[in-house]
């Protein structure tokens, strides 16, 4: 069933404006015996009379009355339907973690804001986007990695579910009814949809511990790591970074040596979508990378048809320079292809190229190719 739509009830935004000082005085100040009192008043003594359990008595030192006082916030907050406030409290909550530089916190407080009862999805991606921005000042190896790991495993499996019957219900439910296959109403006749609200942080974590494999030389798990995560199937995600991410795939199969899922990868890529000025770049990386694809099984016609893509490209051509290397190679290719209709053609047009006449033994090898076929004079 539809998630019931809570309004709010209460605005804590005042409160927050209030408290939250409050709660990062108690955390960073030494001397917090008169601001430690003030606060307990403050949320009316809820973090000793509330009857929950505490979480974080194990802590020393400040921290823990602080955080204990955020979460009572976040629960005030949340039941009060104000998600506003929740949200700030949420990241509020993250961040005075990592300023109290206690990561060890800072999970365990992640894992208790996405597993609340009722916790809504925009208040475990307000905290998980905090966190992430966060990640880049942490420079501790190990301790970068656990929060990474905690992130992930918050992100995963987050699916918002909707289910809206459609007018034709009914209909397909008689015909389903009369042939007996009633297993088929739900897919003919409904709409599920699921979207995973926390896709996009969950693909660019992903490839952040790639990318930290990579470095430390685990190519083949950095590879694995990162196929992961099914990008085509990411709908928050714009496609020109789809393509980017899957190109970040397929490069990591090669430089693993996974050639064959390499292979199986550029296919996801349409190369008509590589066609508009705006995906230019992307369009020689990924030209660039099934050259290296092709040149591993030895397949020098099609290393000749896509480096004709990349000399088609209307920054090659702008590039003397460039153009005239690309050119190179596809000469050298045309030749090193098996003979036969398609490759003749290939020959053929490289060389009526205009370009190719400062190029004499390129222009030479490509004349001579032709005439071994009886149809070019030199």
């Amino acid at each position: 069933p539809r998630k019931k739509k809570v309004t709010m009830e209460v605005d804590y935004s005042s409160t927050l404006e209030t408290e939250l000082p409050r709660c990062r005085d108690v955390a960073l100040k030494d001397d917090t015996n008169d601001t430690m009192l003030t606060l307990a008043l403050s949320l009316d003594d809820l973090i000793y009379r509330s009857g929950i359990d505490l979480l974080y008595v194990d802590l020393d030192g400040n921290l823990a009355l602080a955080i204990e006082g955020l979460f009572q916030l976040e629960k005030q907050t949340r039941q009060g339907g104000d998600y506003t406030s929740t949200k700030k409290v949420a990241r509020s909550l993250v961040k005075l973690c990592y300023d109290c530089r206690d990561y060890q916190q800072l999970n365990n407080s992640l894992l208790v804001l996405s597993k609340r009862r009722g916790q809504e999805n925009q208040v475990i991606q307000a905290a998980v986007q905090e966190a992430m921005d966060l990640l880049s000042e942490i420079t501790d190896l190990p301790t970068k990695l656990n929060v990474i790991d905690t992130l992930r495993t918050i992100t995963e499996g987050k699916v918002r579910s909707s289910f809206s019957p459609r007018p034709w219900t009914r209909q397909l439910t008689r015909v389903s009814s009369y042939l007996g296959a009633h297993d088929g109403v739900l897919t003919l006749g409904c709409s599920l949809s699921r979207v995973i609200f926390v896709e996009l942080e969950r693909a660019t974590l992903t490839r952040t511990l790639a990318k930290i494999m990579e470095a430390q030389g685990n190519l083949k798990d950095a590879a694995r790591v990162l196929q992961e995560v099914q990008v085509e199937t990411l709908g928050k995600m714009e496609k020109v970074d789809k393509i980017d991410y899957i190109l970040e795939q397929i490069r990591l199969c090669l430089d693993s040596q996974d050639f064959l899922r390499a292979n199986i990868l550029s296919r996801k890529i349409n190369t008509s979508v590589l066609q508009p000025s705006d995906c230019q770049e992307l369009k020689l990386r990924y030209y660039a990378l099934m050259n290296r694809y092709y040149a591993h099984i030895r397949d020098f016609l099609q290393l000749c048809r896509s480096y004709q893509h990349i000399y088609s490209t209307p920054i090659v051509q702008e590039n003397a320079e460039r153009r005239t290397e690309v050119l190179k190679m596809i000469s050298l290719y045309a030749v090193l292809a098996p003979h036969g209709p398609e490759q003749f053609d290939i020959v053929q047009r490289v060389y009526e190229d205009k370009h190719l006449e400062t190029l004499g033994p390129y222009k030479y090898a490509g004349a001579r190719s032709s005439c071994s076929r009886g149809h070019v004079d030199i």
